[in-house]
């Protein structure tokens, strides 16, 4: 609706569309041809009188075509990396001595010391270049462990969901039960022979590998885990074919 200069303004039918009313000189010709999209009549004392409400929505309207459709993007990713960030797992090796009851122990281990779960798709245990299946394969290669054997503690490392701060502890071995290996997996546990390659999970299948023995914080991205020719997994894959 247009008013006249110095005329009272009706009250807009919607609240959404107010109306009113300006004027600029008839030198500067307003029109839709011109690209403006903003009508123009001729007015007393030589001006143009035009709805400035339909000014503002133009340029709303141009506005919402150049920025409004990026930012719901935005946001979207924003709350994507919000909500991975919140569920990153991060895998760490240790290894160590500790002592229980006067007997020290070899403890070899992964823990998880991001903040979210880590779903532990593949595993490899390498020594010399050479992986090996469990536990008791690879004592005998690298410390002259007799495989017959069983005087040490292991779990299954493999085919876990790993919490976070939680860990998993696949090899222990006490002084008392033999001291010459124990003194030779002791020389083993930062040796560069020494390899364990991990593939984990997040729970949305962001997944990474890395060599943990390398203790570095920039794991592999990868697309998916693939199981390794000789998986660390006690022989579980042997006994499922």
């Amino acid at each position: 609706m247009l008013a006249k200069i110095g005329e009272a303004v009706p009250r807009a039918e919607s609240s959404s569309a107010i109306a009113c009313a300006t004027a600029v000189p008839r030198t500067s010709t307003w029109s839709a041809e011109g690209g403006s999209g903003i009508p123009a009549s001729g007015g007393p004392n030589g001006y143009n009188e035009v709805a400035f409400g339909e000014a503002v929505g133009y340029v709303s309207s141009r506005r919402h075509e150049r920025f409004g459709e990026s930012a719901p993007f935005r946001m979207a990713e924003a709350n994507a990396r919000l909500v991975s960030a919140n569920s990153w797992p991060f895998l760490s090796y240790s290894a160590g001595i500790n002592t229980v009851d006067n007997d020290p122990i070899i403890h070899m281990r992964v823990y998880n010391t991001g903040v979210g779960p880590a779903k532990i798709e593949s595993a490899e245990l390498i020594w010399k270049g050479v992986p090996y299946r469990t536990d008791r394969d690879f004592l005998k290669a690298c410390c002259d462990h007799d495989p017959a054997v069983v005087d040490f503690d292991s779990d299954l490392l493999m085919n876990e969901v790993l919490r976070a701060n939680g860990d998993v502890r696949f090899l222990e071995f006490k002084q008392s039960a033999n001291p010459d290996v124990f003194a030779k997996l002791k020389r083993v546990l930062l040796s560069r022979n020494l390899q364990l390659i991990v593939c984990y999970c997040s729970i949305f299948d962001e997944c990474w590998k890395d060599d943990m023995t390398m203790l570095s914080l920039t794991p592999a991205r990868v697309k998916s885990c693939e199981l390794s020719k000789v998986p660390f997994d006690e022989g579980l894959s042997d006994r499922r074919t």
